[in-house]
């Protein structure tokens, strides 16, 4: 069997793992969120004890951005996964410091199972029943091909923000702004905007699940 021992050492890991402070507001729409320093902070002395260590590359190139994350063990066994996202703008630089920043702290996330968590049972704020409507195509939301739910969280507003710290209600304007856009404007709809259209189809559908 492979990678017997960094299978044990990852189970040891997880059992040690305590939930990620989330220690940083989103200025945009004012929810909280743990930062990188907060997941890293919390997996260095879990991922020490059991004798595992991560590695994090960018990888990228036709317009896209990514990170491969290798998380390995002491006797030399590892596991890696890798994940991109498309990016634009007119500093190309800065939003792929952005988007890489993002997908570190997922990915790092996602392949040692960690969560963040919050006490928020004090102050929940009031919802209502009523949930916004979404236009006739969203009625079909459900799974878009090649896409997984934490893949939709990379994709990135235009104003810098990841889809995974909208709201729902943002992300049916926004799933809508790009229904509009292909309908209208057909010409200009770029694979960029299709790609933030599936990302806000596959959250929407799975919000709360």
């Amino acid at each position: 069997m492979e990678n017997v021992n960094l299978a044990k050492a990852l189970v040891n890991a997880q059992s040690q793992m305590k939930a990620v402070a989330m220690n940083a507001t989103n200025p945009f729409y004012k929810s909280k969120y743990a930062d990188l320093g907060s997941v890293i902070e919390t997996a260095k002395p879990v991922l020490k004890a059991n004798g595992l260590a991560v590695s994090q590359l960018v990888v990228g190139g036709s317009g896209q951005v990514g990170i491969t994350t290798m998380l390995i063990h002491e006797s030399g066994e590892s596991i890696s996964s890798t994940v991109t996202i498309p990016i634009e703008g007119n500093n190309i630089a800065q939003e792929a410091g952005k988007a890489i920043t993002y997908l570190r702290r997922y990915a790092l996330a996602s392949i040692l199972g960690m969560y963040a968590d919050e006490d928020t049972d004090a102050h929940k704020p009031h919802v209502e029943n009523k949930e916004p409507s979404v236009k006739d195509e969203a009625v079909k939301l459900g799974a878009v091909e090649g896409m997984t739910v934490e893949m939709a969280k990379t994709a990135i507003s235009s104003e810098g923000v990841p889809y995974g710290e909208l709201t729902r209600e943002e992300l049916v304007r926004r799933f809508n702004s790009k229904v509009d856009k292909r309908k209208k404007k057909p010409d200009e709809f770029s694979e960029i905007d299709k790609f933030k259209m599936d990302a806000a189809k596959v959250l929407i559908a799975n919000w709360g699940k």
